[in-house]
């Protein structure tokens, strides 16, 4: 965590996600009711992002100092889709009002959120050949790569944000 260099932050199968100190070497706190599958947990200013492996609640954010839930981001908000198992969450490094998903089941999407639009998805790549596994947002741009189990990696140019 780059607020604090001696957290790490770790996640899993067993519905927990840990913070753990460094200097103690043991875990020192920790959020449970999440199941953490693939690259899904990230932190930026202060917030925990959380890809729940769950078929509702998918996308969690989380106060780093209080452990509070902020806000829980469904995948669909206009009807419930199941089978929707989120693989990756990710924080733009650019500008923390942003978050790119992707998913398997359903459609096989990847979906960016915005904050200043209640999180409501302002991007989605629909009907992917296979399951969405990876995102990851560029260091100094607003470009995105993900990719899925059929092998490609898409890269975006993304402008307006």
């Amino acid at each position: 965590i780059n607020d604090d260099t001696n957290t790490l932050i770790s996640g899993g199968w067993d519905n927990s996600v840990y913070l753990w100190d460094i200097r103690l070497k043991k875990s020192v706190d920790s959020i449970y009711g999440v199941c953490l599958m693939g690259d899904s947990l990230d932190y930026k200013a202060g917030q925990i992002l959380i890809g729940n492996q769950k078929n509702k609640e998918q996308i969690q954010l989380y106060d780093y100092k209080s452990r509070k839930l902020i806000q829980i981001i469904d995948w669909e908000k206009s009807f419930k889709m199941d089978g929707v198992n989120v693989y990756t969450a990710q924080f733009c490094k650019k500008d923390s009002n942003y978050i790119v998903a992707g998913a398997s089941g359903g459609f096989n999407q990847m979906k960016i959120f915005s904050k200043n639009a209640n999180y409501d998805p302002i991007f989605c790549a629909n009907y992917l050949p296979k399951g969405c596994y990876t995102s990851d947002f560029g260091n100094l741009t607003n470009n995105l790569a993900f990719g899925g189990g059929e092998g490609y990696i898409y890269n975006c140019a993304i402008s307006n944000i």
